[in-house]
């Protein structure tokens, strides 16, 4: 290389062969990866030695097949020296020299940035490095190359699939979705079902380094049917086809009735069976092909449960045999009641007045017993078309004791929980002429809540002339509304449809009775069975009435609400005080037993914790018992925080 102290050094490849080099310098090219084939920008950073370097001379070497394009330009290093940069291309390299005034030497640092185009991984080589000091003389110079390495393409959605790809009643498939090639980070695919009977997550994700996640289709085993499951991303969608059968849906088995002779005007506890637990309320459909006896247009057998109870109620004009059918999903059992007509009876309520129910028979005030104490309500008592029977007790420590004629008998005793609220309050048991008729008896398990009309019909042979009954205490005081006594094996009626005025119940759950600013009185928590409260002194917004979304009962629960029969709208009132991010909390709500919500989740719908937000729906009730059912979905538990029940306009 020559160098002659002017303004322009001219810069000479032969001089590699120079005087032995003074100092060393070294160049050194970065290495960068992109994210897929394109350009790449690269510094080549110089080291000065203990001598100074006035001019450079370096080669940048690559494979064709790799770089498509290098182009070099001076960085700032040569700027701050005042030099010069002149670059050749050839073949697989890309020669510069970098010259200036001799007197300014070049400092340490970026020398030039080499921007270059890739079509895939090229190692770069940095040779034929040069260096002068402003006499000409060589230095010893070093250099070390880079790398440009392209990333592997994003990945796409290659497939879902699911496995079993039938499902038989309420069960769920496990499902996979592939992608071609592992993600490089967290990769959220979208997921939908066509069919509200088959239920998926909103999403699913793949993991960084991974290339499948799965997730869970579950059917409800209400439908027979084929679904599309659809799996999206980045404008890539793939499906998997599901086919739903209802078969392993619970079936009904049985249908049985207690007592199947009934004498007058009276009635019999009949039970369906079904083969397995209900997986959600089950609604099964009622008939009798003879208006002699009457029954209820359906009856509904909860979530867990395999049987339901409801009462057959007989006139007392007519000596016939009638048949009764249970139908569910396709499938009928029938049983037969015989009617005669009725000699021996006595009825008596838990009052100090008589009662005449609508079939003309006459109850009398309480009569008969021995100890005890008697307690009323003005509620209205469901499940039964003869309400004042059930708005007294007696209770406490108590027994009776009736005088009557020697034969058979069918002993009917009439409960409606009028105090307590929950299962669990009140046990106690029953013996009738010293035989346990009833062992650890709860009013509000067997009628399914509070305020609900259940009897229980029990058959007795007298030889003595005497029925005793006896209350045995367990939790709480023993407690009954009415008895009634009818000769033969016959009971009076429960659960006829009759006209009510339809009411308005409000309730606030989790939490004590509240009054809000129009004045109007929401009942502390009350009728629900199951779950657990909750509650904050966190400000709720898009609300006026704050505290009834303080509070909130949360877990697997239900709420069967006595109302008189008639159309409903029901506000279920919501709003997330314990959980801060959408996809925490997702649950489930039936009413009567109709899915409403699925995998709701309070904070996707509204935006945000702590901001209420109402649901409204419609519901009919045909039993006296509306039913809402609060089950897990795809995370945490259910909750609400509040039940508005209004009377349909």
């Amino acid at each position: 290389m020559y160098i002659r102290r002017s303004p322009a050094i001219a810069v000479a490849l032969f001089l590699a062969n120079a005087a032995l080099p003074l100092a060393a310098q070294t160049l050194n090219l970065s290495s960068t990866t992109i994210a897929s084939a394109g350009a790449a920008a690269l510094s080549l950073t110089f080291s000065a030695g203990t001598t100074p370097a006035a001019a450079l001379q370096w080669t940048i070497q690559y494979p064709a097949t790799g770089i498509s394009a290098i182009a070099a330009t001076a960085g700032p290093a040569l700027t701050a020296a005042g030099k010069t940069l002149q670059c050749t291309p050839g073949t697989g390299a890309y020669t510069c020299v970098a010259s200036g005034m001799n007197s300014t030497a070049i400092a340490s640092g970026v020398v030039a940035t080499l921007a270059v185009t890739a079509g895939g991984t090229s190692q770069l080589t940095v040779s034929n490095t040069l260096a002068a000091d402003p006499t000409g003389t060589a230095l010893t110079s070093s250099s070390s190359g880079g790398t440009v390495s392209v990333g592997a393409s994003v990945p796409t959605l290659s497939s879902v699939a699911c496995s079993p790809t039938s499902l038989s009643g309420a069960s769920s498939s496990t499902c996979t979705v592939t992608l071609s090639a592992a993600a490089t980070a967290a990769t959220p695919v979208t997921l939908t079902s066509n069919n509200t009977a088959l239920k998926v997550p909103a999403s699913v994700s793949v993991a960084a380094g991974s290339t499948t996640a799965q997730f869970t289709a579950a059917s409800s085993g209400s439908t027979s049917a084929t679904v599309t499951v659809t799996a999206g991303l980045s404008g890539v969608s793939k499906t998997a086809t599901l086919t739903l059968t209802t078969t392993g849906v619970p079936t009904l088995t049985a249908l049985t009735c207690n007592p199947t002779s009934l004498s007058g005007a009276s009635s019999s506890s009949c039970t369906v069976t079904l083969g397995a637990a209900a997986t959600a309320a089950t609604a099964v459909a009622l008939s009798s092909n003879n208006t002699a006896v009457v029954v209820p247009a359906s009856v509904n057998i909860l979530a867990g449960s395999a049987t339901a109870q409801f009462s057959a109620v007989a006139s007392s004009s007519l000596n016939a045999t009638v048949t009764l059918t249970a139908t569910l999903n396709g499938t009928s059992k029938t049983t037969n009641l015989a009617l005669t007509t009725s000699t021996f009876s006595a009825r008596l309520h838990a009052s100090d007045g008589s009662y005449v129910d609508p079939q003309g028979f006459t109850w009398h005030a309480d009569n008969g017993f021995t100890g005890g104490s008697l307690y009323a309500t003005s509620n209205i008592v469901a499940n039964t078309n003869m309400p004042s029977l059930y708005k007294g007790i007696r209770y406490g420590s108590f027994s009776y004791r009736f005088t009557v004629p020697n034969g058979n008998y069918t002993v009917n005793l009439k409960f409606a929980e009028i105090v307590q609220d929950s299962i669990g309050q009140r046990v106690f048991s029953v013996a009738v002429n010293g035989a346990v008729a009833l062992a650890n008896f709860d009013v509000v398990a067997a009628a399914g809540g509070p305020f609900v009309a259940i009897d229980k019909p029990i058959p007795v042979s007298v030889t003595n002339g005497v029925i005793n009954i006896g209350f045995v205490k367990q939790v709480g005081d023993p407690m009954i509304n009415a008895i009634e006594i009818v000769q033969g094996t016959a009971v009076s009626p429960t659960m006829m449809a009759a006209p009510a005025t339809l009411t308005v119940n409000r309730i606030n759950s989790g939490g004590p009775a509240y009054t809000d600013a129009e004045r109007v009185v929401w009942s502390a928590d009350q009728q629900f069975t199951g779950g657990a409260t909750y509650s904050t002194t966190q400000p709720i917004t898009n609300t006026g009435a704050q505290q009834l979304y303080q509070t909130c009962r949360y877990g697997e629960f239900y709420y069967p609400i006595a109302v008189p029969n008639g159309n409903y709208t029901v506000t279920l009132k919501f709003a997330e005080i314990s959980r801060t991010a959408a996809g925490q909390r997702q649950f489930n709500v039936q009413i009567g037993g109709v899915p409403v919500l699925t995998n709701f989740d309070i904070i996707q719908a509204v935006g945000g914790p702590n901001i209420a937000i109402d649901k409204a729906f419609s519901a009919t009730v045909s039993n006296g018992v509306l039913v809402l059912g609060f089950t897990p979905g795809a995370a945490d538990l259910p909750l609400v925080s509040a039940i508005l029940i209004n009377p349909a306009p």
